[in-house]
């Protein structure tokens, strides 16, 4: 529901992108589990949950240009661990 409330218009319902403006979050992950070493695959999944966290909280702005919103006053850490929750279920 959080997702489909917040991200849906940008990134599809349910997380299946059908061409939206935003990227195929379901996509995000899949570099990670392929790493063989433990220790570095760790550090990769830590490093994509701190750019996901940074990212709905401060938004997306490339010169200029407003990519994605900043969600921060919107969305508590809690609700946006919950996307995240639902993300990771969803690319399974």
């Amino acid at each position: 529901t959080a997702f489909n409330q917040a991200c849906s218009r940008c990134h599809g319902v349910d997380a299946v992108n059908k061409g939206q403006v935003g990227p195929d979050l379901l996509k995000m992950d899949r570099s990670c589990p392929r790493i063989a070493d433990p220790a570095i695959r760790q550090m990769c999944i830590l490093d994509q949950d701190d750019f996901f966290l940074k990212s709905v909280q401060e938004g997306k702005t490339r010169v200029g240009v407003v990519h994605m919103p900043a969600w921060k006053e919107v969305l508590p850490p809690a609700a946006i661990w919950t996307i995240r929750t639902f993300l990771e279920s969803r690319s399974r």
